[in-house]
């Protein structure tokens, strides 16, 4: 006999796999189309242009805004063979693989599909996904468990955007050296050298010509607390050293509150609010960049519930504000790690103490 609370679940179930099912199907419809109208992802099409320009045509090759290089050159150096031989493949693959890795972490919960950074992240394109398995790896240690040797190569993934993967690079190194997880770190290291020596070879020079024109702030996407001296300053992507300077100054400022804050709060700070704390004042966190908090969020009902709603309130400003907002659009992204946080703020309400029954009371 199948009970009421049998039947809701497999009705919750059955609607579970119709929304993957949806979801999934626009964005095989959307990549398709794509294929059908000759026309990439727009950030997916500006970073595979540059790396096809750092491989095969170096001498128009040029970093700076101008051609929207601002990546370091290892991610060029990776990907220019698979996009000149094999797009298709490496489209696909880059547009489906963040949607198999958010199902995974959300056990299958298509509410995951819905989380606003991700969306942003397919619509465009963008490469932050690449990110994912470092963080991944990092929110699944246990201190009583060995590390396997493979994941350092999943950590050494984070060379493509080092100022996203610095949180868990930083924690991950730390603690795979305290517990002398060499195999790990030796991985970690092969990888690193066999992802970077490439560029050096084919541009000795790159790094020095990259330094002086990395990428600056982007109002319109900026989903930190930086927006704060961006916006009222008028910073863009070219600031000046005492713009720079003042920004990292109030995030450097704003990020020693919110840890006394959660100091005060939590006690001793978890990988967790240290990942929320960057994220939250990072100079140089996009909406899109915070795709990397799935691993911490996707599995734990109450925070995706949290993301998903500030996310909603997120695509609503963006979709009615427009270009005519002085807070831009996506920056309102800056929502979803402020009521993570808020919620490692709320102080949880004590167990109710009752008094012991008498049959649990000692005799004599």
């Amino acid at each position: 006999m199948v009970t009421r609370q049998g039947q809701l679940r497999g009705r919750i179930r059955t609607i579970n796999l119709v929304l993957v099912a949806l979801l999934v199907g626009f964005l095989i419809a959307f990549v398709t189309m794509s294929f059908v109208v000759d026309s990439q992802p727009w950030d997916y099409y500006l970073l595979m242009r540059g790396a096809d320009l750092f491989c095969f045509d170096p001498d128009s090759f040029e970093f700076g805004r101008d051609l929207h290089i601002h990546y370091p050159a290892p991610f060029y150096s990776t990907f220019c063979l698979p996009y000149r031989v094999a797009e298709p493949v490496l489209r696909w693959v880059w547009m489906l693989a963040p949607v198999v890795l958010t199902l995974w972490l959300a056990r299958g919960r298509a509410a995951a599909l819905a989380y606003a950074p991700l969306g942003v992240l397919l619509l465009i394109g963008q490469s932050s996904w690449l990110l994912m398995p470092p963080f991944i790896v990092a929110a699944r240690q246990r201190d009583d468990r060995a590390v396997p040797w493979w994941q350092g190569a999943l950590v050494a993934l984070g060379i493509f955007k080092p100022h996203v993967a610095a949180p868990v690079w930083v924690w991950l190194a730390w603690r795979w050296w305290k517990q002398r997880q060499w195999s790990a770190l030796v991985t970690w290291a092969v990888v690193m050298i066999a992802i970077v020596l490439p560029s050096f070879i084919l541009r000795p020079n790159w790094l020095l010509e990259w330094l002086p024109n990395g990428r600056g702030f982007e109002p319109v996407n900026l989903a930190s607390l930086a927006q704060v001296p961006v916006i009222l300053g008028g910073l863009g992507f070219a600031p000046g050293t005492g713009e720079l300077l003042a920004a990292f100054g109030f995030c450097l400022l704003a990020g020693v509150v919110v840890y006394l804050l959660l100091r005060w709060r939590r006690g001793k700070l978890v990988l967790y609010d240290w990942v929320l704390l960057f994220f939250f004042v990072g100079p140089f966190v996009n909406d899109y960049d915070l795709v990397v908090l799935l691993p911490f969020i996707a599995g734990r009902r109450r925070r995706l519930l949290l993301a998903l709603t500030a996310g909603l309130l997120t695509w609503l400003f963006a979709m009615m504000s427009g270009e005519t907002s002085p807070f831009a659009r996506w920056s309102m992204s800056l929502l979803v790690t402020l009521v993570l946080l808020a919620e490692r703020l709320w102080p949880r309400p004590e167990p109710p103490v009752t008094a012991p029954s008498v049959d649990s009371l000692p005799a004599g």
